[in-house]
């Protein structure tokens, strides 16, 4: 048996405030290649980082090849600190 329960509201917050520190770490390293799958959750995740980061829809920061997605690591860490911090939110 588990003992898994769901991330509070202060967890949340935690983990997007360390994962957007983060993603500046990481936007400074020389290689930032990374490769999500190629779904349309994936590419989701990339469409709203680029809402939150111009307030635009068109200028997706990946390329779809069929298998992968090739963006940056520190893109996706930080769409994942901003779905983090709406998660928080929406739990307070």
């Amino acid at each position: 048996m588990s003992n898994a329960r769901p991330l509070s509201p202060f967890e949340l917050r935690l983990a997007s405030e360390l994962l957007d520190r983060s993603s500046d770490e990481f936007a400074n390293h020389g290689c930032n290649d990374y490769e999500l799958p190629d779904t349309d959750e994936a590419w989701q995740l990339l469409v709203d980082y680029e809402e939150w980061n111009s307030g635009e829809k068109d200028d997706v920061p990946g390329y779809r090849n069929g298998k992968t997605i090739d963006c940056a690591d520190f893109i996706v860490m930080y769409a994942l600190a901003m779905r983090l911090k709406e998660c928080a939110e929406a739990a307070s």
